[in-house]
């Protein structure tokens, strides 16, 4: 099946994601922090930074929240903010 003919059958229901990645952001950003940042757009199930085998932040990370209109309210947002 065409890759536009599956997207087209889905609908609505591609749309409804709770997991937003998060990328470009320096090491000094750790999960904490990371979940702060985005906490009063939502509630948060889980936040995670991914690090290296040395545990060293390897600048991106995932945050997911409750429902699917919060994911995507966070997905539209632009922090003026440095990460750090």
């Amino acid at each position: 099946m065409p890759r536009t003919q599956r997207m087209r059958d889905m609908g609505e229901t591609q749309k409804k994601f709770t997991n937003v990645f998060v990328k470009n952001f320096g090491e000094q950003l750790d999960r904490d922090k990371l979940e702060k940042i985005f906490s009063n757009h939502g509630k948060i199930t889980s936040c995670a930074v991914m690090t290296d085998g040395e545990g060293k932040n390897k600048g991106f990370g995932f945050v997911a929240f409750a429902t699917p209109e919060e994911a995507e309210k966070v997905g539209n947002f632009r922090d003026t903010k440095k990460w750090d």
